[in-house]
């Protein structure tokens, strides 16, 4: 990876909900979406986050279709700039054992998310070409 800034994780299209999305259509967008987190933004500004562990519990039935985004969501989720450095957000993330950071631009809109299986796939990356560089 050449550029070791969260730049690398700004993409179109992150899946975002405001807070009074219904839970169970968040489940759904998880689902077919296939992502574990998606951020609850309101004004264009992350107000939490909610990850796959927050709703496997919902059912179709009784309470989950009152529930919304605001009732399950973790609030203050962590947010970094994109020029802010890997190895900084994989040591945050390690010591406070967090599972996703937010991206956000100068206006502090959100523009990307980073993963623990990102920081996985970061770390595959290096020993592949670790062990590539002894095979040569």
């Amino acid at each position: 990876m050449s550029d070791d800034t969260m730049k690398s994780f700004i993409h179109d299209g992150v899946h975002m909900v405001d807070p009074s999305t219904g839970v169970l259509e968040v489940f759904n967008m998880m689902k077919s979406k296939k992502v574990r987190h998606i951020p609850v933004v309101e004004k264009g500004e992350a107000v939490g986050i909610i990850s796959d562990r927050d709703v496997q519990f919902i059912n179709h039935a009784g309470d989950a279709f009152q529930l919304k985004a605001a009732d399950v969501m973790t609030t203050e989720p962590y947010s970094v700039d994109s020029m802010t450095s890997i190895p900084h957000v994989v040591n945050v993330m390690a010591q406070k054992k967090i599972n996703s950071v937010l991206i956000h631009d100068v206006n502090h809109k959100i523009v990307g998310i980073f993963t623990s299986t990102d920081a996985l796939q970061i770390l595959s990356d290096h020993y592949k070409s670790l062990e590539e560089e002894k095979e040569e």
